[in-house]
């Protein structure tokens, strides 16, 4: 490969201390204090209750078998142990029900949600709320945003529903270094913009890996898609970018493109597309025109989607997200995210390729 660079692997062994992240800048508060279930409260609602703006709940290990409801801003519940602090909402009904803004939701496996259209959790017309490093399994959707902007939902383990994250009427929500697996439908993006989905591993979910339906000006990139029955679908959606993800083994790759248009398969020469596992093409030229002596990474000919679709320049190999946990095999986009997933532990090693990352 032409111009190859050297990579040097940097190891960084870790010994973690899940913590409250430096996110995006809250109102000023004055007197918050720390709330500990079940040491001041039984249960985690009634500490919600008696929680004011600011406060944090701390929630010991343990198995709380209650459904839980935040409206009120400015709050940050933190689970002692994402695998050991557990909310069981006994197969009925929202487990953890969000209307309300600037809510932080870190460390906790909230499990067994009722049937459609139950959640997990629930961030209903929420703004500015982050869901880091949560295990959420058997529900009808892991995680559901309705109504909602500027969200994150980072390094969160989903798996085993009918629908792993469900983005419904929201803007601005970014879905990055999660793994979906074992649903239905790994991520559902409905009537939604400007929503950025970076650097999930979605595999073995049954029917698609990801669907856009009616929403545009997004961006799916760095993503691994893997084992669907279709690796993504786009209905009436328009002015998408779609680059760096892996598609591989997918009984269809894309599902049939239904009344949608500009939306771009690839991120321009040098930069490359996407890579898929059935491309049958080439690599033995190079440039903007594949028409220069010498390989690039890049095949020769497109990726053809459909009569209208394809990606100029995809990908020899696999896309592989610089920050790599050794111990799991999970990749992510930021060394932040590896450290914040659920499933990173006390004594894994990291795995950061050579660049540049900026401090958030």
């Amino acid at each position: 490969m032409k111009n190859k660079k050297m990579e040097i692997a940097v190891f960084v062994t870790l010994l973690l201390l899940f913590s409250l992240l430096n996110m995006q800048p809250r109102p000023v508060l004055t007197e918050s204090k720390t709330i500990i279930v079940p040491d001041d409260y039984a249960t985690i609602q009634e500490a919600v209750n008696a929680a004011e703006a600011g406060d944090i709940i701390y929630v010991k290990t343990g198995v709380y078998h209650e459904h839980v409801t935040v409206e009120k801003n400015n709050l940050t519940l933190i689970g002692e142990s994402a695998e050991e602090t557990i909310i069981d909402g006994d197969g009925e009904g929202t487990v953890l029900y969000i209307k309300a803004n600037y809510t932080t939701v870190k460390n906790f496996t909230i499990r067994k949600s009722g049937l459609r259209p139950d959640s997990a959790l629930f961030l209903d017309h929420a703004y500015n709320s982050f869901v880091w490093g949560n295990i959420l399994q058997s529900y009808y959707a892991g995680i559901r945003i309705y109504g909602s902007s500027q969200c994150e939902i980072v390094s969160n383990y989903v798996k085993n529903g009918s629908v792993g994250v469900w983005v419904e009427e929201s803007s601005m929500i970014i879905i990055r270094g999660n793994n979906i697996t074992e649903n239905e439908d790994g991520i559902r993006i409905y009537g939604s913009e400007k929503c950025t989905v970076f650097g999930n591993n979605l595999d073995s979910n049954g029917m698609y890996g990801v669907e856009i339906y009616q929403s545009s000006h997004s961006i799916l990139s760095g993503n691994s898609i893997i084992n669907s029955a279709v690796g993504i679908r786009l209905y009436a959606s328009s002015h998408n970018k779609i680059f760096h993800n892996n598609f591989i083994n997918n009984t269809k790759q894309v599902g049939p493109i239904y009344q949608s248009f500009n939306n771009v398969w690839d991120d321009a020469y040098p930069s490359g597309g996407n890579y898929w596992s059935d491309y049958t093409g080439v690599d033995e030229k190079s440039g903007p025109y594949q028409n220069e002596t010498g390989s690039d990474g890049i095949g020769d000919t497109p990726y053809i989607i459909d009569a209208s679709n394809q990606d100029r320049y995809p990908l020899m190999t696999p896309y592989t997200p610089p920050v790599q946990n050794l111990n799991t095999g999970l990749h992510y986009p930021t060394i932040q995210d590896a450290i914040d997933a659920s499933t990173t532990i006390g004594g894994h090693t990291i795995l950061v390729r050579a660049g540049v990352y900026l401090k958030n």
